[in-house]
């Protein structure tokens, strides 16, 4: 195939506009995920944007290259001129930054659709029977129609396989008003 399955273009607007104005996350952002973008410096600074929204912390280009710095992933991501030029030329307009999510989550989609015909000749290599083939097809197929990805994963969903464990912890209720408790950011704001 040589068509590429993504636009940089897209994917350096968004981060580009994120960077600008960290309210996006919670607007037309909110529907990406870290699967949406294409090569790891990309996925990288999503990351890292993704960390700092859900933890209601407020960022921009320079908070962004100091976590990075402090992971010591900065140089992965093109360093500070990097992460800087992300907003040369960003324009943080919800409607522009919409239309750019479509395109990159079109990209993503057909990337999970050819992933999808590429498990087909892998399923008759293990010896699947054409009725498991069908049933594995149809089901992945379902997924993708109600917002997953092939593993049923739910989407949008921020960096599967990095995410922080949830850890539950037992409490007295004078430690529980003690503590700093930081308000979730709701996904459909």
């Amino acid at each position: 195939m040589d068509r590429p399955l993504h636009s940089e273009s897209a994917q350096r607007a968004v981060l580009g506009s994120a960077l600008l104005t960290n309210s996006l996350m919670r607007g037309p952002l909110a529907d990406l995920c870290f699967d949406d973008f294409v090569g790891s410096t990309h996925r990288e600074l999503y990351g890292a944007i993704l960390r700092f929204s859900e933890d209601g912390i407020p960022f921009d280009p320079s908070t962004i290259a100091q976590a990075l710095e402090d992971r010591g992933e900065l140089d992965r991501v093109g360093g500070y001129e990097g992460i800087g030029s992300l907003v040369d030329g960003a324009v943080p307009d919800p409607g522009l930054v919409k239309q750019h999510v479509q395109t990159m989550l079109s990209y993503s989609k057909l990337r999970r659709l050819l992933s999808l015909s590429e498990s087909i000749p892998k399923s008759v290599e293990a010896g699947m029977s054409p009725e498991q083939i069908e049933t594995s097809l149809v089901r992945k197929v379902q997924f993708l129609q109600s917002g997953r990805d092939l593993l049923g994963q739910l989407l949008p969903a921020s960096q599967r396989g990095q995410t922080r464990a949830l850890q539950l912890t037992a409490v007295r209720a004078d430690e529980l008003l003690a503590r700093e408790i930081k308000p979730a950011l709701s996904r459909n704001l």
